[in-house]
């Protein structure tokens, strides 16, 4: 004659002192409807029985894969997974890792990073991550004179957009950080020309003194609303 045991589905059971209890969950205190699980004497926690490998060991999960049948996680809305501070790890052949960085080896405390099967560290949840693309929008908000045959500096005093921390706006001067490449843009808008001819304007870097980039040029006119494009 065949038996078994039927166990009818329930809460997490309170645990006496030195008493382990095994039970089908009802779906609340944390446990899944249906699922078969054990609750530790010492500390209540709950251990899931019934997934594929027969343990709830994370490893075993991977191994051998989940209840869907594939090797992969399903996390649910109510879920997460939390990723203790650690050193960046070494990279490994055809692989790579999502960690989060304990401030060693030139990474943010508390950042989160993914090291390359090379090695590379690519930071992922800030602004001050290497990969990820910065710019501003930066103008002048009132009029600017320039007198005939002379050279001025084109001011800026507004930060129109900014999503970088790399580049900064002070004293009408754009400030942009080392070990960066930036893609320099300029639109000069024309008001009331008079008595000249040509007008030239291009980048300028005040660090090395020199000027940088493409000289762009417009011939005299009236407007108030064409622009020139610099780059």
């Amino acid at each position: 004659m065949s038996q078994d045991i039927q166990l009818l589905e329930i809460a997490p059971p309170s645990t006496p002192a030195s008493v382990g209890s095994v039970f089908v969950g009802d779906g609340s205190g944390g446990t899944v409807l249906n699922g078969l699980y054990y609750r530790a004497a010492s500390d209540g926690a709950l251990t899931r029985l019934d997934v594929v490998g027969g343990a709830a060991a994370l490893s075993a999960v991977l191994g051998v894969g989940n209840t869907t049948g594939a090797s992969d996680i399903e996390i649910d809305a109510a879920q997460k997974i939390t990723l203790g501070e650690t050193a960046p790890p070494a990279g490994v052949a055809n692989k790579g890792h999502v960690y989060t960085a304990d401030g060693t080896s030139g990474t943010a405390v508390n950042g989160l990073y993914y090291t390359r099967e090379d090695g590379t560290q690519i930071r992922l949840d800030n602004t001050s991550g290497t990969d990820r693309v910065e710019y501003m929008d930066a103008g002048w908000s009132g009029d600017q004179n320039i007198a005939d045959a002379s050279v001025a500096d084109v001011l800026f005093d507004v930060d129109q957009v900014n999503e970088a921390n790399g580049i900064t706006l002070a004293a009408n001067i754009i400030s942009l950080k080392a070990g960066k490449t930036y893609k320099l843009e300029a639109n000069v808008r024309l008001f009331n020309i008079t008595g000249l001819e040509i007008l030239f304007f291009q980048w300028y870097d005040r660090t090395a003194s020199t000027l940088i980039g493409n000289c762009a040029r417009v011939r005299g006119l009236t407007t108030t609303a064409d622009t020139s494009n610099q780059q």
